[in-house]
């Protein structure tokens, strides 16, 4: 991680992404989609990309970071829209607390 955030251009999204796409190593990489969703999963109350990468860290299992950020965030662009979710149509319905009843 350090030695890639040395590179121009390279941030701690961008680090994780790298180092869990191509180097297969566990990473949680937090964009406006897993920051909006994990706290409206009641996965963090943080608004800091920073922190919310650290509470998933702690809540999540290893193995599921990489996948998680990936579903999380094909979630949001599909089904969970910032301006309106459309939850009736989410999986994460049954246990989502931020559930909008329509």
């Amino acid at each position: 991680m350090e030695e890639l955030l040395t590179l121009p251009g390279v941030g701690r999204k961008t680090a994780n992404v790298i180092l869990g796409n191509v180097y297969r190593k566990p990473s949680v990489v937090v964009d406006t989609h897993v920051k909006r969703i994990s706290k409206k999963l009641g996965l963090t109350e943080e608004t800091d990309p920073v922190k919310v990468e650290f509470d998933l860290m702690e809540v999540l299992p290893q193995d599921h970071w990489i996948l998680y950020n990936m579903q999380i965030i094909t979630l949001g662009r599909t089904i969970c829209y910032a301006r309106k979710p459309d939850c009736m149509h989410c999986f994460l319905g049954d246990v989502c607390p931020s559930k909008e009843e329509k």
